[in-house]
């Protein structure tokens, strides 16, 4: 029989409450002993009083610690309680430590979290041990005492970032299929003839509002998507909208935005593809009527709600003077810049702060939204790579009937600690749901960065 020895890192529990029980080997004879060190028992009580997602989830590891397991089965965190005979969750406590080790390690969080692993290292020895945390400098400070660490790979949603759904595909197709999609009656071409002309094949997966771009030479291409259901069809001209898209990438996007059957949009894209401000200027238009339309027209939603995830500590956004509108301003300025922008080219530059005075744009925290229920709203949320899973599920269930749910995120910009470019919420929500019919994801690269050439050029030499 192998034992194991799981040590497990705050950042671990706080992304998936339920990850204490994902460590069980496939091995049934192995021993797992899953141990929760003191600091993060600590660290997670500092945490359940925020009124906060990350207070949400430090609340709910708590509550099964104390009533779920120990209630259910028996025990307690010291001694340890078993879940089965080869499955144990217990504390990891202090212990003596080395003085070497003492003096060359830090007495922060992490630094304890080190002392104590290792220490249990000295006391198992030969026996498979492992830190679990998505803290990559942790796993780098561990490495560096010879103690094995790794990210948690259950938590990882896809094994690497080539695997991560693009949403659209370009392929080289005869001039047959081109010339069938510009003449089909309805430009739809049912999916099983659209697989055998494009030489996909029959056992290729396409999923609901995949887009493609299919060429037959240099001068001859067209823009598609699959309709669930229906087949493959043309792609909606843009090029007459006010704002209008630059490249076939930016196509794809304003059509996920449009498209009132799409009700979830994850749009992902590096700095200067234009991702966040297509998405507000998509809730303007579908909120707010143009100036010929105020007294005729009535607009498919009623707010356009905005919000982002502020890569920060809570407490220390407490500290800072002014209201709680004050407080958020230094992180909501990059929406309020995008705003301002798309007012001004709908000629409203001045009724912004009427528009929200009356609601029709809201601007709040992100933290506001849970407990909600959002009906006939267009809602952007800004820098989706910064969400958890948790909070990436709390805000796509919040939304009502006839809502939109737009996450825009740059997997390069990932600023929120414990969260990776594998694990964060906006690739769990676009991997887990990418089957519905309800949903499109667009994967934009640097070639639609449109920001400036001087911006496009730091994005192609610089590392």
């Amino acid at each position: 029989m192998i034992v194991k020895h799981k040590v497990i890192d705050t950042n671990v529990l706080l992304l998936d409450t339920s990850s204490l029980m994902s460590f069980m080997s496939p091995n049934q004879e192995d021993r797992v002993i899953v141990y929760i060190p003191l600091p993060v028992i600590r660290e997670l009580d500092q945490f359940k009083n925020e009124d906060t997602d990350r207070g949400k989830a430090a609340r709910e590891v708590i509550s099964q610690l104390v009533y779920n397991l120990r209630v259910e089965h028996g025990g307690d965190l010291v001694s340890g309680i078993k879940i089965n005979p080869n499955y144990v969750v217990k504390s990891l406590n202090f212990l003596p430590l080395p003085k070497t080790l003492d003096q060359s390690v830090s007495d922060d969080l992490d630094g304890l979290i080190l002392k104590l692993t290792h220490q249990l290292q000295q006391n198992v020895p030969g026996e498979d041990l492992e830190l679990v945390t998505n803290d990559g400098s942790l796993i780098l400070q561990a490495e560096s005492l010879g103690i094995p660490a790794n990210h948690w790979k259950k938590g990882e949603i896809v094994k690497q970032e080539d695997d991560i759904y693009k949403g659209w595909m370009e392929i080289e197709v005869p001039q047959e299929l081109i010339d069938l999609i510009y003449r089909t009656k309805s430009s739809v071409v049912p999916l099983e003839e659209f697989l055998r002309l494009s030489g996909l094949g029959p056992k290729t997966q396409i999923f609901p509002n995949e887009y493609f771009v299919l060429r037959s030479n240099p001068s001859s291409s067209v823009l598609a998507k699959y309709v669930y259901e229906k087949g493959v069809m043309r792609l909606r001209d843009y090029k007459f909208d006010k704002i209008a898209p630059k490249t076939s990438e930016q196509s794809f996007v304003m059509d996920a935005l449009h498209d009132p059957n799409i009700h979830a949009a994850f749009i992902f894209g590096p700095a200067g593809t234009g991702k966040t401000f297509l998405s507000i200027n998509a809730g303007y238009e579908q909120v707010i009527p143009s100036e010929g339309e105020k007294s005729m027209k009535r607009m498919p939603m009623d707010r356009l709600f905005i919000t982002r995830p502020i890569v920060h500590d809570a407490n220390e956004i407490g500290f800072l003077p002014g209201s709680q509108d004050e407080k958020l301003a230094p992180w909501l300025m990059p929406i309020y810049d995008n705003l301002l922008r798309v007012c001004e080219i709908h000629g409203l530059t001045d009724e912004l702060d009427s528009l929200r005075k009356a609601g029709h744009i809201v601007v709040q925290n992100l933290d506001t939204v849970r407990g909600r229920t959002l009906p006939n709203i267009y809602f952007e949320v800004d820098e989706s790579q910064n969400l958890t899973r948790s909070q990436a599920k709390t805000l796509i269930t919040r939304m009502g009937n006839k809502s939109k749910i737009v996450f825009t995120g740059d997997l390069e910009q990932i600023g929120q600690k414990g969260i990776t470019r594998l694990n964060n919420g906006m690739v769990f929500l676009s991997e887990y749901m990418k089957n519905s019919p309800l949903t499109a994801t667009v994967y934009m690269t640097s070639a639609s960065c449109v920001r400036s050439p001087l911006t496009k050029e730091a994005l192609r030499y610089l590392p």
